[in-house]
């Protein structure tokens, strides 16, 4: 996959974009020539762009600000009798106060997860064809992962299905005491399944999953910007239900390493052990070997 696609698609340029942008209204100050002019606004809006791309999932309010402050500082600098004005400098400054309280608050949700530690003694696998394989001839990571780790795994994923064809198989679940984790919203997201509809089947599903003993985590989903109502839907229904968020820059870093995908998405058998391995460093530490599960 084109690495300029990943990295959007990781988010990162959210932080890249933002920088940029900061730099570009604090040089709006200085004079410069006509060319210099030129190079400042093509800064800023690829900057913008970069922001825009990384589909962050922020309130629509949080964007509309943005679009808005973007505009009246672009105007106030290019504008003659308004550059280095009064309004020019609040506009910057507006804008740049946006700017940093987007980056700060998308910091939070950067991290790599740490579970605590527990002794959960299987993992289940909610998912669709990224964790069921549609490949034949290698099998899919949650089998490589219990192969390589010698942890229970019990792989409920199905190729094609979205969050509310998940429900059943969730349901299923005999033991409260498991850590789950869900990889689910691909399908959603491709067949153009509204936000309303997405938050109401993640209910359903998260319903279903729940337990206080349980442990559930979810991989979050690499949006389109004209999508990026899927991510708050995650983000809130995840804070309800105690789940943990793993940052989607680190599936998007198994898609980035050699020869992982057999199709640009679809996992090979390289991109199976990959994301065999990521995954355990974040569930590893809730997790107990069992002696049927050892590995070979």
């Amino acid at each position: 996959m084109n690495p300029i696609t990943l990295y959007l698609a990781s988010g990162e340029s959210l932080f890249t974009g933002g920088l940029l942008l900061i730099v570009a209204a604090l040089l709006s100050f200085r004079k410069t020539s006509k060319w210099g002019l030129r190079f400042l606004n093509l800064l800023a809006w690829i900057a913008l762009a970069m922001i825009v791309m990384a589909s962050a999932p922020f309130h629509w309010a949080i964007y509309g600000g943005l679009a808005i402050l973007f505009l009246a500082w672009f105007v106030a600098a290019n504008a003659r009798r308004l550059h280095r004005s009064s309004a020019h400098k609040t506009f910057a400054a507006l804008l740049i106060s946006l700017l940093l309280f987007m980056g700060i608050t998308e910091l939070r949700f950067r991290p790599t997860p740490v579970l605590a530690h527990a002794n959960h003694r299987a993992l289940y696998v909610v998912g669709d064809s990224i964790s069921s394989g549609i490949v034949s001839g290698y099998p899919p990571w949650p089998e490589v992962f219990q192969n390589t780790y010698g942890i229970h795994v019990v792989n409920l994923s199905q190729p094609g299905i979205g969050a509310a064809e998940a429900v059943a198989p969730a349901r299923k679940i005999p033991d409260d005491d498991a850590l789950v984790l869900i990889e689910i919203g691909g399908n959603d997201l491709l067949s153009g399944e509204s936000t309303e509809d997405f938050r109401k089947d993640l209910l359903q599903l998260m319903t279903a999953l729940w337990r206080p003993q349980r442990t559930l985590v979810m991989m979050e989903l690499p949006l389109l910007p004209h999508r990026m109502g899927y991510g708050q839907v995650q983000r809130d229904l995840a804070e309800k239900y105690h789940v943990t968020l793993i940052p989607k820059r680190h599936f998007i870093h198994v898609l980035g390493g050699a020869d992982a995908t057999s199709d640009g998405l679809h996992l090979s058998e390289a991109g199976t052990k990959r994301m065999a391995e990521f995954v355990h460093e974040i569930v590893g530490p809730a997790l107990v070997a069992t002696p049927q599960s050892n590995p070979h």
